[in-house]
């Protein structure tokens, strides 16, 4: 999706549109996090992941067969997260605005 990150955050992009659920669960994988991991450099305020190392990270790409079904089991459910995220944002942003005029009011009963 379209946005802006900080400086803290490193945004991958797939090449092409029928490698984004191949690259976001490959980003995702214990293996990755563990090489991002082993190239931590120290930030100012934390480590961080060093964009070099990030590049050797080897990924073996699928065929086109291979690659449809896997898109056709993943991209469903990557679909329903992107609506869930979005659920909980807009249902804590409602509660945040709620919860204070439904404790202002309690207080008045007592």
């Amino acid at each position: 999706m379209d946005g802006v990150a900080s400086s803290d955050a490193i945004v991958i992009k797939p090449n092409s549109p029928e490698l984004l659920a191949y690259v976001l669960m490959t980003v995702s994988s214990d293996a990755f996090v563990a090489a991002a991991s082993q190239g931590m450099k120290e930030g100012s305020k934390m480590p961080r992941a060093d964009w070099k190392q990030l590049l050797r990270y080897c990924v073996v790409l699928p065929d086109a067969e291979i690659l449809s079904a896997f898109n056709k089991v993943l991209n469903p459910i990557l679909a329903q997260l992107k609506t869930l995220c979005f659920s909980i944002r807009n249902l804590s942003a409602t509660r945040d605005m709620l919860l204070p005029r439904l404790m202002n009011n309690s207080k008045k009963e007592n």
